[in-house]
């Protein structure tokens, strides 16, 4: 039987908190072929046993974060990039159920769940995991892509960081308050709020949240204990900035906030090996309209083939692999490690990894990669159980 703890204690128990260097998170496993727009044979289909089989591999090896994408449409008609999706909610208690140690996350659009349904939502799953459960906020643009779909409200880039402050407020309220309360806002008016029980962890469970304008960074640097940001690939000077940035912005707030950054990761056993994977998925099975579909330019796949071969190659790797902002690492396992120590050294607190195939390169990842930053000084020992091979 596993031991409950509650309150501020289960909060600094949750592996987010933990003492690793550089933390680790597995993003985007609950979308089928995950967060790559390629159309690479080997992609990762999507299915519960698969998800499942993710979730505990890197459960067994002390990566921290788990963390869906929130999709509800597809992107493209002809296209199926992120048009298969498992809703990130009952995702994440079912992966609590299914793993021991690392923090399940949800994400959550605040257009789409009210603060009453979500400090609901938010409680029942921490409980499920014990206390191993944490939120990624999704305001900024989130009006805006689902427009049309869940009669979400007009409201500019900005006001959206509005709308989100009082829906933060009134979910601290609701898992924290003891007692019923009314709320008045500009955006939300509220009679009789509570909800019940409150959250494992005290008091509340941790937030992420992305934002790369200045107003989105000084939501996250107000809100958040996480915040994903973005620079350039192998621009360690401009990642360095861009981390003293963000923790400047929170120093004003007297608070202190984690970094993380997002990444598609490719690892082999040559640079050759490696480089060649990256062409087969990123240049030659390219998915065109999905990539033309993210960048909102309709023409791209017309103006690419207009290129020349070294160009256009250049040009599909950098949008392939490095979509949804991503550092692309490709390499050896002592390439990636090398890599990794740079982003630490830049200031970057935790690393979420995406792939092409999950379980292929995970596997990788756990048997070469997380050894090395070990030896590293970025991670400490973990004692792994036998669910990886290869």
């Amino acid at each position: 039987m596993r031991v409950r703890i509650t309150g501020n204690a289960a909060r600094l128990a949750n592996p987010l908190f933990n003492s690793n260097k550089l933390k680790m998170g597995v993003f985007f496993a609950n979308i089928g072929g995950g967060a790559r727009p390629t159309l690479a044979e080997d992609r990762t289909r999507l299915s519960w046993p698969s998800v499942v089989e993710i979730a505990q591999m890197a459960d067994g090896a002390g990566i921290e974060a788990f963390i869906p994408l929130a999709t509800w449409s597809a992107r493209n008609r002809d296209s199926d990039f992120t048009k298969y999706s498992y809703e990130p909610w009952t995702w994440a208690a079912a992966i609590a159920q299914a793993t021991h140690n690392i923090c399940v996350f949800t994400t959550a659009q605040v257009p789409i769940f009210p603060p009453v349904v979500a400090a609901k939502l938010t409680a029942t799953v921490d409980h499920i995991s014990n206390g191993r459960f944490a939120i990624n906020v999704v305001c900024g643009h989130a009006g805006q892509a689902l427009e049309g779909l869940v009669g979400a409200p007009d409201l500019g880039h900005d006001e959206w960081y509005a709308y989100a402050d009082e829906w933060i407020e009134i979910l601290d309220r609701l898992w924290s308050d003891p007692d019923i309360f009314d709320y008045s806002g500009r955006y939300f008016d509220l009679k009789g709020a509570g909800s019940y029980p409150k959250p494992v962890q005290q008091p509340r469970p941790p937030i992420m949240n992305a934002g790369n304008s200045d107003v989105g960074q000084r939501w996250a640097a107000r809100h958040s204990d996480m915040m994903f940001t973005a620079a350039p690939t192998g621009d360690d000077e401009a990642i360095k900035a861009k981390v003293d940035h963000i923790r400047g912005i929170a120093t004003e707030y007297g608070r202190e906030v984690e970094v993380w950054m997002s990444s598609s990761v490719v690892v082999r056993p040559t640079e050759r090996e490696a480089l060649e994977y990256l062409d087969y998925y990123a240049v030659d099975h390219a998915d065109l309209l999905a990539v033309a579909s993210l960048l909102r330019h309709p023409t791209l796949p017309a103006v690419l083939q207009a290129l020349p071969a070294a160009t256009r190659r250049e040009q599909l790797r950098r949008m392939v692999a490095g979509s949804f902002n991503m550092q692309i690492l490709v390499g050896t396992p002592e390439q990636l490690v090398d890599r990794l120590i740079n982003l630490s050294k830049a200031g970057v607190d935790g690393l979420n990894m995406t792939f092409v195939n999950y379980q292929d390169e995970l596997c990788r990842v756990v048997n070469h990669v997380l050894p090395l930053l070990e030896q590293a000084g970025l991670r400490g020992p973990f004692a792994r159980q036998p669910s990886a091979t290869g």
